[in-house]
């Protein structure tokens, strides 16, 4: 009889991560050279530099690496400048570029940057692309041509206690741009003075982008919560967009949006994709030029200098928006002029025709200008008696409401409003406790 014999083996598992190394740099030599040499685990520290700053001769690019910290001292972070950096393809110098950073990520994952200054970027500050578990946070952006932060086709990304400053200026997207990304958070970061936009297409100044913090074209599950927007010029505090690709699960809640040449909070789809469940809610808006909240229902049918349309087709109407809930917000002294041009409006600005549903609720609307809120397209719906006081009329489609009965403005104003039969997108909307003032 033949003995089977068993042969144990054993597998030594060893992490990768003690394998990783630590790389202490303080001066611009040895930062290129530790970005060149990092592998996956490493974590590479960045002092002061003994020139005051990290004045770069090209971009730091992370590819296609996983598992990476880089990190700069505190309480004096370091000072990365990229004036002397410049787009080169081939050795020809091109125009700076909005898709590209100065801290360029691409591919990678689990990234951590922290405590990093940037100023003088002739692309965006940090840019994010096809990666996922990215953290940018403790740093701050000054004066960059594109975004300060701008993140694209990425999932899992987490942007807190930032501070950006001067962004887009000279270029397009954002101050803090979110593209196409999923499941991530914007969080307690200070976003301020945007600086000149100017379209590559027309060459005309503060015509494209320039927004506070955008989350755009195809995000989804994202959560924008304890910002603080303010001294943003033409452009909205925070802005939510389709663009072309359906968009929803956008939670923008407890931030502070202030003084912007526009509406302190906008959700529009300027090539008509659908867009849902949004949720804007317990915000402090106020001192915005145009309105606190502004659900926009307009169309972007611009063409580029081939003349191409910028939505790839030309939109042929406004996209349709459903479940969306503006709930507990204090909007105060907003609409007027910004120069000479009066913007209007004030509190609330639903001027969408294709609104399936929309709830507003618990919100606070103090000193608006015109009107504390304003509806396009709501006509003809019924509603209770109980609405505003004095110059503060609720408007429905160009039209005031009639037979009300104007109660003392300092009450909760129960008003449900109910399904618009004579509108053939069927448009519904509830109204509900709202205090003006």
């Amino acid at each position: 009889m033949k003995q089977v014999k068993f042969i144990l083996v054993a597998l030594l598992v060893i992490p990768t991560s003690i394998f990783s190394k630590e790389y202490h740099i303080d001066n611009l030599v040895a930062l290129e050279k530790a970005i060149k040499a990092l592998k996956d685990y490493d974590k590479l520290y960045i002092y002061p530099s003994d020139d005051v700053f990290y004045t770069l001769n090209k971009p730091i690019k992370i590819r296609n690496k996983n598992n990476i910290l880089i990190q700069g001292y505190a309480p004096y972070p370091p000072i990365i400048d990229g004036k002397k950096v410049i787009n080169s393809v081939n050795g020809y110098n091109h125009k700076p570029t909005t898709h590209a950073g100065l801290f360029d990520i691409n591919g990678s994952t689990n990234i951590t940057i922290r405590n990093i200054i940037i100023k003088n970027s002739n692309f965006a500050g940090f840019f994010v692309k096809n990666s996922s578990g990215i953290i940018i946070e403790k740093s701050f952006t000054n004066n960059t041509y594109s975004s300060g932060i701008g993140v694209w086709n990425s999932n899992n990304i987490k942007i807190t206690h930032n501070k950006v400053v001067k962004a887009c200026n000279g270029g397009e997207q954002e101050c803090i741009t979110l593209s196409n990304t999923s499941n991530s958070i914007v969080s307690y970061n200070e976003v301020s003075h945007n600086g000149r936009t100017v379209s590559v297409e027309s060459n005309v100044s503060n015509s494209y982008g320039g927004e506070g913090i955008d989350i755009k074209q195809g995000s989804h599950n994202i959560v924008v919560k304890h910002n603080n927007v303010h001294d943003i010029s033409h452009r909205s505090g925070i802005y939510i967009d389709a663009w072309n690709s359906e968009m929803y699960d956008i939670n923008v809640s407890d931030n502070n949006i202030s003084k912007t040449g526009n509406s302190g909070i906008t959700v529009a789809s300027e090539c008509g994709s659908d867009i849902w469940s949004i949720i804007i809610s317990k915000n402090d808006i106020s001192e915005n030029s145009k309105s606190g909240i502004e659900i926009g229902g307009y169309i972007n049918t611009a063409k580029d200098y081939n003349n191409n349309y910028v939505c790839g087709v030309k939109p042929e109407k406004p996209a349709l928006m459903s479940n969306i809930i503006i709930d507990g917000n204090l909007i105060s002294n907003n609409g007027g002029n910004e120069g000479n041009e009066w913007l209007g409006y004030g509190g609330i600005d639903i001027n969408s025709p294709n609104i399936e549903y929309i709830y507003i609720g618990w919100n606070t609307l103090i000193s608006n200008a015109t009107a504390n809120a304003y509806a396009l397209g709501l006509k003809d719906i019924v509603g209770q008696d109980d609405v505003l006081q004095n110059d503060s009329q609720f408007i429905f489609g160009y039209h005031q409401l009639t037979n009300i009965n104007v109660r003392d403005s300092y009450e909760f104003i129960p008003i449900l409003i109910q399904e618009n039969v004579n509108n053939p997108n069927s448009i519904s909307a509830e109204i509900e406790y709202n205090t003006f003032q």
